[in-house]
């Protein structure tokens, strides 16, 4: 029997609307092969390869069902999102923008424009794009939160929480929407609030589960009692959030952590904690346990509550490392100025390209006299090293092969013998902060919370400064500020 192609598309497609993509794309190729320039067979190709995740022959069907219909609308707007998922911001932003043209009332395609624009920190395009996705649907907890974002982005954190309130009144249970409204209000200095929201947000993802045995500890009397504290953020988090250990040891209790591996050594002698572990820990030994970052929230810790209550420094370097990098280190050349230093965090960060910073920005500090590099960083950005050892007074102390390292207790010791610590928002200024190390910050104009809004101090570690750009991704100014600073410093160090 004779099937025609309009049959054989009309079979296709309900395979395809039936999820039996195998089959479909069979007979589209089939159809294809006798109509190389079926538009329809080749967008609907072009959706099976997406759902597939092969991304690339997507768009190259997309485009040809395009060139065959120059107004296949849904072809164009799949290749926009194809586009979108490849991290081709530019392009993508090309097709919505003539989408938009004709669909004027398509809220979906506003909010993924409004998303390329943030991709590409073009935040007020992206507020503008989500305002109007707002506009065309106030149902929509998805894009409510988006557009508090990108409000926030540009500094209006107020006016953010408006719109992370409705996204919440929309979805009681979007996890995203709560993040940020927690984000938010830490970033204001409301701890209190902010903490109590960031618990939410973690009971919500599933971070924090509620166990009977045994049960999370909500504030009960602790003299005589066990409790596991247990980090589940990044390493700079359980830097920061140790502290609190100290009270729960006040309090009474035999203090357990459980941490990530690389933070054993350093945090077995922090004051409060009398055993350190990693990998799983028995909790039914225990008879409560608490997340790192849920303490603030029991002990209902406010902004003026950290520098009065939780001193700096908690942790100490440990001697033995101490006496080996001291001796490495040698005596003091005249007027020598040691700064650490550190550019790149982890690349897996979702906003590392606004905090990270390139190596060669340090070139304009070379010129202060007496400067002298001592190399923090670990693993990613030290390939950015090589290029430039002739042009920046750095010295680089690698590893020694047959010796016994760790790397933050080796990292601890010599920012310890630091006249100044210079780092991105990364785990070293959580690190040279809890050591009590003179440390200038470099910071986004979108810093994370912790580090607050407008202030050059963080109550957190009082010994470390914020340089705090003016302007997204701009670290120019924030160098020659540095540099200025640089030769003040200077003349305060007493040098050997």
């Amino acid at each position: 029997m004779v099937v025609t192609v309009a049959e054989a598309l009309s079979l296709a497609i309900d395979h395809h609307q039936c999820g039996r993509l195998d089959e479909a794309e069979s007979i589209y190729r089939q159809i294809l092969v006798v109509e190389p320039r079926e538009p329809v067979a080749l967008h609907n190709l072009g959706v099976i390869y997406h759902l597939k995740g092969d991304t690339s022959r997507a768009i190259a069907a997309y485009r040809m069902a395009i060139d065959v219909q120059p107004q296949y609308l849904d072809a164009y707007m799949n290749l926009g999102t194809a586009l979108k998922y490849e991290a081709k911001y530019e392009e993508a932003i090309t097709i919505f923008q003539r989408l938009v043209e004709v669909k004027r009332d398509d809220a979906n395609l506003f909010n993924l424009l409004g998303l390329c624009y943030s991709a590409l920190d073009r935040y007020s395009d992206a507020e503008q794009s989500f305002r109007k996705a707002t506009d065309i649907n106030s149902n929509s907890a998805e894009y409510f939160n988006n557009l508090g974002y990108a409000v926030r982005l540009s500094g209006r954190y107020e006016e953010a929480l408006v719109y992370f309130h409705r996204a919440l009144l929309l979805n009681n249970d979007y996890v995203e929407a709560q993040g940020n409204l927690s984000h938010v209000l830490l970033g204001m200095g409301d701890y209190q609030r902010g903490f109590h929201e960031y618990e939410q947000t973690r009971l919500k993802a599933g971070v924090i589960v509620k166990s009977v045995n045994p049960p999370p500890w909500n504030g009960e009397p602790l003299s005589g009692k066990r409790i596991c504290l247990i980090s589940e953020e990044g390493l700079g988090d359980t830097i920061q959030f140790i502290r609190f250990a100290k009270e729960l040891k006040v309090r009474g209790a035999h203090v357990t952590l459980s941490v990530q591996k690389t933070l054993v050594k350093l945090l077995g002698s922090v004051d409060g904690i009398d055993c350190v572990s990693h990998g799983q820990i028995a909790l039914d030994t225990f008879d409560y346990y608490t997340m790192l970052m849920s303490i603030p929230r029991v002990l209902a810790t406010g902004l003026e509550d950290i520098s009065r209550t939780l001193s700096v420094p908690y942790i100490v370097p440990d001697p033995e490392y101490l006496q080996y990098w001291s001796d490495r280190l040698g005596t003091r050349n005249n007027r020598e100025l040691r700064v650490g230093i550190a550019w790149q965090g982890n690349p897996d960060h979702g906003h590392d390209r606004h905090r990270s910073v390139a190596l060669s920005k340090f070139l304009s500090l070379a010129s202060v006299p007496g400067i002298k590099f001592y190399i923090l960083q670990k693993n990613k950005g030290v390939e950015q090293l090589e290029p430039l050892r002739g042009q920046l007074p750095i010295c680089d102390l690698p590893d020694e092969p047959d010796r016994e390292s760790d790397s933050f207790s080796d990292t601890a010791a010599l920012m310890s013998l630091m006249d100044l610590v210079l780092t991105v928002d990364s785990s070293p200024v959580h690190l040279a902060g809890a050591l009590g190390v003179p440390t200038w910050l470099l910071c986004s104009f979108n810093a994370e919370w912790r580090w607050l809004r407008d202030r050059e101090d963080s109550p957190w570690y009082p010994t470390v400064r914020i340089f705090r750009q003016a302007k997204l991704n701009e670290w120019d100014e924030v160098f020659e500020r540095i540099c200025s600073e640089l030769s003040r410093f200077q003349s305060s160090v007493k040098c050997e």
